[in-house]
């Protein structure tokens, strides 16, 4: 995302001044972050990986809202190994940031990960104010449509990019719950050996 990394830059441009270690660790985190999103010699990564390079992510996020930014995650074990499409959750978890802060400009965001006998299931959940009906409509029409023509690219590529890999029973799933917030729900084969589908 170019705004994602326009603002790093003119964090780090700020910092290198007021915290100049703060600056090389965004340096270091942002330039892992980009080698890892532009290598295109492989589509999945383990689902470890992954998490390890959203990290990554999170820590740049982090130091540019500070404490108005609470990321937690609950990880299945027995799912860490399993082949998921690389950047699975990064567009997600973005999308939450930009979407999901509350009333007082606050974003919490929760992961959540589980395996079971028919596969890897997760969700991306933020406690912001939700998704007005017509608007949740109109994201579940584009993510179940062959083109995109809006704005949200990030969730439509990552259903697209599942769907392609494994057929269309999986993919996401966009929910408001009733106690407010967003959920983006995906599934997936637990696939523990690449190039499997």
């Amino acid at each position: 995302n170019p705004h994602f990394l326009f603002n790093t830059l003119e964090n780090i441009k700020f910092m290198v001044k007021l915290e100049p270690n703060a600056a090389v660790r965004m340096i270091m985190d942002l330039s892992a972050l980009l080698r890892y999103s532009i290598n295109n010699e492989k589509q999945r990564v383990t689902l470890r990986e992954d998490l390890k390079y959203l990290q990554y992510y999170i820590e740049i996020q982090q130091y540019r809202f500070g404490r108005r930014l609470v990321y937690e995650e609950e990880i299945a074990g027995e799912a860490m190994e399993c082949f998921v499409p690389k950047l699975l959750l990064q567009p997600l978890i973005e999308n939450a940031m930009k979407y999901g802060a509350d009333t007082a400009g606050d974003i919490r965001i929760r992961t959540e990960i589980f395996r079971d006998a028919d596969g890897i299931h997760g969700a991306v959940i933020d406690h912001g104010p939700g998704i007005r009906q017509e608007t949740l409509e109109r994201l579940r029409g584009l993510i179940a449509s062959d083109e995109n023509s809006s704005v949200h690219t990030g969730v439509y590529n990552i259903h697209r990019r599942i769907q392609l890999l494994y057929g269309s029973t999986y993919g996401l799933k966009i929910s408001c719950p009733p106690e407010g917030g967003t959920r983006v729900g995906f599934s997936l084969p637990a696939v523990l050996k690449e190039g499997d589908s």
